[in-house]
């Protein structure tokens, strides 16, 4: 196998289409399948299950995978170190995060690392939870940033800082200053009745507002369902309604923000990567930046 062979194969089973894979990797179609069958051909064995017009890997075809992401982190690892040796001229670093903290902390972040490494690429990946972690376990990042809770077994986890849920409205609330809150402090009574633009059922923004609804026996009016908490904020600023956001959202001053009284969810966002693995000293000064721009 090399690492050539590997990303054809990785990006077919990501795809589940020879020609969405083919544009992904620009090469005609044809030339991709002409390509896979040369793998299967050295090895002995199928690695896609064509059947259906769906291409899904074959055991062989995970056990490839599975070996290549082996390979992959090797390489990874080795420019790394190798970076270190070149004084940081270039490279690139890896960051694993979710789409609304990306647009959210990201930005300082790496205008702050860039003035320390103008040569070295930070490249920001947006995925959710789940896929954060798979890819963390294959070596896919340098850092991701994440929620608890992690396997403490296969990662060094360190916190960043406490993140809790807050009301952002269009309008002001009867809210009150309180001490020890970054924001105006509101009773959960005081939602009743209120417009509100919210998330699909799955995301787990939604569940915890859909509980304290329960909790707090409210009735609010679902104007608009989105699939991200990106899009609930633009409803806010159309003033379509109020939404449930995380407090690292609450930062267009048009807009109010608002904590509730009683006890919400709140999550730890940390700072995480493998226990094995290499980290530069450029890492470890990006993890120091991160560590001071977003306590």
């Amino acid at each position: 196998m090399n690492l050539r062979q590997f990303r054809y194969v990785l990006t077919l089973a990501d795809e589940h289409s020879f020609s969405s894979a083919a544009d992904v990797l620009n090469i005609t179609q044809p030339s991709l399948s002409q390509y896979i069958k040369k793998i299967e051909r050295e090895i002995g064995q199928p690695l896609f299950d064509r059947t259906n017009g769906d291409v899904r890997l074959t055991d062989a075809g995970r056990a490839y995978i599975e070996v290549g992401r082996k390979m992959l982190d090797l390489e990874h690892q080795l420019e790394a170190q190798l970076s270190d040796i070149e004084t940081f001229r270039s490279g690139t670093i890896a960051v694993g995060v979710s789409a609304h903290r990306s647009v959210a902390l990201m930005p300082p972040v790496v205008s702050s690392f860039k003035k320390l490494y103008p040569g070295i690429t930070l490249q920001i990946v947006e995925k959710k939870r789940h896929e954060l972690i798979e890819s963390a376990e294959h070596g896919e990042f340098d850092l991701v940033v994440t929620t608890l809770p992690v396997d403490e077994t296969l990662f060094t986890s360190e916190l960043l800082f406490v993140e809790e849920n807050v009301i952002a409205a269009p309008s002001p609330l009867p809210g009150q200053d309180a001490q020890g809150r970054k924001f105006p402090v509101i009773d959960a009574s005081a939602l009743n009745g209120l417009a509100f633009a919210m998330l699909n059922k799955d995301h787990l923004m939604q569940q915890e507002l859909e509980e304290l609804i329960r909790t707090h026996k409210l009735k609010l009016h679902k104007e608009v369902e989105c699939t991200s908490l990106e899009a609930l904020v633009e409803m806010v600023k159309e003033g379509i309604g109020s939404a449930f956001i995380p407090a690292c959202l609450a930062k267009d001053p048009s807009l109010h923000y608002y904590s509730i009284k009683e006890t919400v969810p709140k999550r730890e966002i940390i700072l995480m990567y493998r226990k094995e693995q290499y980290l530069s000293k450029a890492v470890m000064d990006l993890k120091d930046i991160m560590h001071k721009l977003l306590r």
